[in-house]
């Protein structure tokens, strides 16, 4: 019971710096935002930041990774036949959760689209999923993630969510952002024939390690 109690006041603090987090990149911008003030207005210490988050660019990318972990459990538990099927409802998975949680906020996250610093934090995010992607739909067509044809679609899979949260942040309406999803991986529809439909895989040729003089 107690260290129920501990885990829900940790996370209330954890809620509450996000919040703050949020709020004050919306005011002041990513830049114009520290640790200190973010603290501040979560009501608690600066030491008490740096508990949960390692840095700033933590509280920005926190709720994103949770995004990420609900797509890579829906790569790992999907039992549809299809890799383009197990794909489509990964994306939609990512995309149900960052809907719930942008409702209430979607203003900061125009302001975080709006600053460079903000946008490559999250940015860099969301392309670790592409190893993900591609790991996944290897497994599924026995083949390796390092294969070029594997990768191409990957790549594309991830453009697609992408390009779906621009135009959520845009128009944030939840059905769309699931149709712009849908919309786009049905564009992809024929690459992901193409790669089941192939022989043999194609390693992705990586540049040779350039000899040094002794």
């Amino acid at each position: 019971m107690a260290s129920q109690q501990l885990g829900r006041k940790r996370e209330a603090t954890r809620r509450r710096l996000l919040d703050a987090a949020y709020r004050l990149f919306r005011e002041r911008g990513y830049d114009g935002t520290t640790a200190a003030a973010i603290a501040e207005d979560a009501g608690v210490t600066e030491r008490t930041f740096f508990r949960y988050f390692t840095a700033k660019s933590d509280v920005l990318v926190a709720n994103w990774e949770l995004h990420g972990d609900a797509l890579r459990a829906a790569l790992l538990t999907s039992e549809a036949a299809e890799p383009f099927e197990v794909v489509r409802a990964a994306l939609l998975a990512f995309a149900e959760r960052l809907a719930i949680d942008m409702e209430s906020r979607i203003e900061s996250a125009i302001q975080i689209y709006a600053d460079r610093a903000a946008f490559l934090a999250i940015v860099a995010s969301v392309l670790e999923l592409e190893q993900d992607l591609a790991e996944e739909i290897g497994r599924r067509t026995s083949r390796s993630s390092e294969d070029l044809h594997v990768r191409i679609v990957a790549n594309a899979s991830l453009g697609v969510l992408r390009a779906s949260v621009r135009a959520f942040v845009q128009d944030p309406q939840q059905s769309r952002l699931s149709e712009a999803i849908n919309s786009g991986m049905q564009r992809l529809g024929g690459l992901y024939a193409a790669l089941e439909a192939a022989g043999q895989p194609t390693p992705l040729a990586l540049p040779a390690t350039r000899q040094r003089n002794p």
